[in-house]
């Protein structure tokens, strides 16, 4: 997309809020990487997901996504045979445990 229309639709902006409301340094990652879509396809199924996101906000309240840490590196070095640190370990276990409540929520 044309760097004059981010700038006409304040994108940075959109993105530096839409960050204020993030509960992870992951979520936080992501949203940085977002880019407006421009396929209809995209869009509409991503409609469809922000729809039921807000049905279930409507029905249940507010997701329980606490205790969640981006932990894809501490993975990556357990995978090649590396050591955690405590810290590391304490991460990865309330990343499982949030993920286990996530769950059990959406059940």
């Amino acid at each position: 997309m044309q760097d004059k229309v981010l700038k006409t639709l304040e994108f940075t902006k959109i993105i530096a809020h839409l960050q204020k409301h993030a509960s992870s340094s992951l979520g936080k990652s992501l949203i940085e990487e977002l880019t407006p879509k421009t396929d209809l396809d995209e869009v509409k199924h991503s409609q469809f997901e922000t729809d039921q996101a807000a049905t279930v906000y409507r029905l249940k309240g507010n997701v329980p996504l606490g205790g969640i840490f981006d932990i894809r590196s501490h993975i990556k070095r357990a995978r090649i045979g590396g050591v955690l640190s405590p810290t590391e370990l304490m991460e990865t276990s309330s990343t499982l445990r949030a993920g286990r409540n996530l769950r059990r929520f959406l059940e």
